[in-house]
């Protein structure tokens, strides 16, 4: 039966590329990424999705298939395979459920208006100038409208839905039941651009109801942010992010069990010059305190400040750290795009990070992910793009990291890795 599917998948992509222009545009695309690993994590979240190994090999494949129908109307459709490691078999590329879709979305114009409707599993990222977005960067099922007012500002409002599940149950007296479990957010974005100034101010709401075999636990999150960048002062551009967030959850009796709200701040200056860009950026996420919590919920996102701790890397960035910036802070400085021959191009930065969050309960601290004001972290990136042919990119990527935590487990890091990438 499957090979039968397969068959007429690829029956039906034969045809509609062989159709003719009046009935519409097909547009075909293929990424595979092939990465190799090599290093000691020292306990780093590095490459955790699969579990550390000094050096491992891991390949992925991405086709894209976009039928245009007019400029009105146009459908996409990502599939992956993988992301597979070799050495697990002949099938290590779709073993395990790897292989399934990624994206799936309609893309349409309202008639007789310019406000454009995305609708399905897409890609969709809050605004951010400096590191990214760590409340939402992710792909989500989303049904969004984008309105262009003018040449200076246009408004986008959504909703998503990040979870939802149903799931078979049993009471207290034995009797099976479904529970349900369902996560909705709405938020809205202004953009507004005027002079080499950006300025994204964006808002969220989210409602949490899970619907136990034993009662129901509900929830709620907002967030208010901001981006913002300028231009103007060229070959200098200044970008800032600033956000705040408050989320609760009450358990069965309709008592919080968990309450969480706090802030994040990130401010960046790059300086354009004829050989590279330096760079200076800065974050601040507010911590736990003994009494109460004060780190901003999220929901999944992304946070590029480097390799190793962050997900900064160059290839496979959703592997290789986590990107959660709450309780801590940190300063980087670089330069980057670096290039003396065509197609070469080098980055160099430091990274120092510290925790702003109080000891763990029960006095110990510094756990990877939880970061005290008495863990440290100081990381040396090194990374290099070379363009082999139009499509295929060759990168080496290189990272040492001096930990300082209080959980003396957790030892230096560092990594090597490579990586070919084909994309058409």
């Amino acid at each position: 039966m499957k090979k039968l599917a397969t068959l007429l998948l690829a029956a039906g992509l034969v045809l509609a590329a062989s159709a003719p222009a009046s009935a519409g545009d097909v547009k075909l695309g293929l990424y595979n990424g092939t990465v190799a690993a090599f290093g000691d994590n020292g306990h780093m979240p590095a490459f955790g999705e699969k579990g550390f190994q000094p050096f491992n090999v891991y390949e992925r494949i991405r086709m894209n298939f976009q039928y245009v129908a007019s400029e009105s109307l146009s459908g996409f459709v990502q599939l992956q395979a993988g992301t597979g490691v070799w050495g697990e078999g002949p099938k290590f590329l779709s073993m395990n459920n790897r292989f399934f879709v990624r994206q799936a979305y309609l893309d349409w114009l309202i008639p007789n208006t310019r406000a454009q409707v995305r609708m399905g599993l897409q890609p969709l990222a809050l605004p951010a100038a400096v590191f990214g977005n760590p409340v939402l960067d992710d792909i989500f099922a989303a049904a969004v409208v984008t309105v262009p007012v003018n040449d200076m500002f246009a408004f986008t409002l959504g909703y998503v839905r990040p979870g939802n599940n149903d799931f078979l149950g049993v009471t207290l007296d034995g009797t099976a039941r479904w529970g349900h479990q369902g996560w909705d957010a709405y938020f809205g974005v202004a953009d507004l651009n005027a002079n080499g100034f950006s300025f994204k101010p964006w808002a969220m709401y989210t409602k949490y109801h899970h619907d136990y075999t034993l009662g129901v636990s509900t929830g709620y999150g907002w967030w208010l942010g901001a981006a913002a960048e300028y231009t103007g002062l060229s070959p200098l551009t200044v970008s800032a992010d600033v956000m705040y967030g408050k989320g609760k959850i009450k358990d069965l009796g309709g008592a919080p069990v968990s309450a969480d709200k706090g802030w994040l701040f990130a401010a960046g200056l790059k300086y354009e010059l004829p050989f590279g860009t330096p760079f200076l950026k800065g974050w601040y996420g507010t911590g736990e305190k003994s009494d109460s919590a004060h780190r901003m919920p999220l929901i999944s996102g992304a946070w590029d400040a480097n390799f190793l701790y962050f997900d900064g890397a160059l290839t496979y960035h959703d592997l290789n750290g986590i990107t959660d910036p709450t309780g801590t802070w940190g300063v980087s400085a670089g330069i980057e795009g670096v290039s003396f021959v065509p197609g070469l191009e080098h980055m160099a930065r430091f990274v120092y990070t510290q925790g702003t969050n109080h000891d763990f309960p029960g006095g110990v601290g510094g756990f990877i992910e939880y970061m005290t004001n008495h863990d440290k972290s100081y990381e040396f990136d090194l990374a290099s793009t070379y363009k082999i042919y139009e499509n295929l990119t060759f990168g080496l990527e290189l990272g040492y990291a001096i930990n300082r935590f209080q959980n003396k487990d957790i030892k230096n890091s560092w990594e090597v890795v490579t990586s070919f990438v084909y994309n058409f």
